[in-house]
This record gives structure tokens, C-alpha cells and sequence, in this order.
């Protein structure tokens, strides 16, 4: 694949089709032709694919499997740092700070980059309380985040995957108790 779709709409790869869509709203109000500051052809064409094939179930499913390696960072929407490294071989029990620290990075600037990078990370060290804790803080913080813009249904979605992938976290736990109180 030349081109990774979920990054191209700023997504992570378990992107519900909700987020899907709103996400190609989003950006092709950015980017779409007729808008004079910041409307890109190619940009746009690339959002188009990138959604043709992600809303439909079937094409979708195609897609998935035939991207077997990671997504690569060309996107203009990403920065330089470099990214979580994936091994052919066992992992090790415990994720590297050199691996942790694409997360930490990106949760300062980028949520749903940061979002993809901690997905990655959790299904690389499954059992890694630290990796599931830059999951659901990814989760929280891009949920807040969207809270902020008013979307409502798609932070509720974020917030409550926070709170179920730590649900031990208390901090955690109660921050996002209190931004689901905010949507009611």
C-alpha cells in the first residue's frame, strides 16, 4: 500500500465508521478545492479514497488485510519523530523508553497520531500496564479534545473506551467521569 488510509483521515486503525465519516467532514472542509486558503486537489482526492474504501464494510475489510505492515508517516499532518519499532521476533515483556516515547511525544501535540502510536504499542506488549495506561490517556485526552469542538457522540465514544481500557485508574476514572458529566 502506498498510502495508509487511517492516516490519511487522522485515525487510528479501529476507527468506528461514525468516526469515519466525521473525520472526512472535517477534513474535506479544510481541504476541498473550492476553498480558497487552504483546498488542495490532490489532498482531497486522497481524503476521498481514503474514504470511499474505509466506509464501505466490505472494502474496508480488503483493505485491512492486505496492510500487513505499519502505516508509514508521510502524511503532511505528522512531524519527524520517529516512530514505535516493530520487531519480527519475541517482544521483550516490558516496552523500551525509546518506544514509549513516540506516545509521550505525541500526546503533547498530535491526539490522534498519539491514539494510533499507543494502539500500536498495546497490541505489541498486550500485558504492559504502561502501555495501556498512554492508551486510555490518549483515549481521555482526544476525547476531552472533542468534548471542546462540541462533537459530542464521538467524545462519549473516546471517553468511555478511556475509562474501559484502565478501569482501575482512579485518576483516570474520575477525569473522565467528570467530562462525561459535561455531555449530559
Amino acid at each position: 500500500m502506498s498510502q495508509d488510509y487511517y492516516q490519511v483521515l487522522e485515525l487510528p486503525s479501529t476507527a468506528l465508521a461514525e468516526d469515519i465519516r466525521q473525520a472526512f467532514r472535517r477534513l474535506a472542509r479544510i481541504y476541498h478545492p473550492d476553498v480558497a486558503e487552504t483546498g488542495s486537489v490532490a489532498q482531497f482526492q486522497r481524503l476521498n479514497a481514503a474514504y470511499q474504501t474505509l466506509s464501505d464494510p466490505e472494502q474496508r475489510r480488503v483493505y485491512d488485510a492486505q496492510c500487513s505492515t505499519p502505516p508509514t508517516t508521510d502524511s503532511p499532518s505528522t512531524t519527524t519523530e520517529s516512530s514505535v519499532v516493530f520487531r519480527t521476533t519475541s517482544p521483550p515483556a516490558k516496552p523500551t523508553t525509546a518506544e514509549l516515547q513516540p506516545v509521550r511525544q505525541a500526546l503533547k501535540r498530535q491526539l490522534t497520531r498519539a491514539i494510533f502510536l499507543a494502539e500500536q504499542l498495546a497490541e505489541q506488549f498486550p500485558g504492559d500496564p504502561t502501555a495501556r495506561h498512554l492508551l486510555a490517556l490518549s483515549y481521555q485526552r482526544w476525547g476531552n479534545a472533542l468534548l471542546q469542538r462540541g462533537e459530542q457522540a464521538q467524545a462519549r465514544t473516546y471517553l468511555q473506551r478511556a475509562r474501559a481500557t484502565e478501569p482501575n485508574n482512579e485518576a483516570l476514572v474520575f477525569d473522565v467521569e467528570r467530562d462525561l458529566a459535561r455531555l449530559r
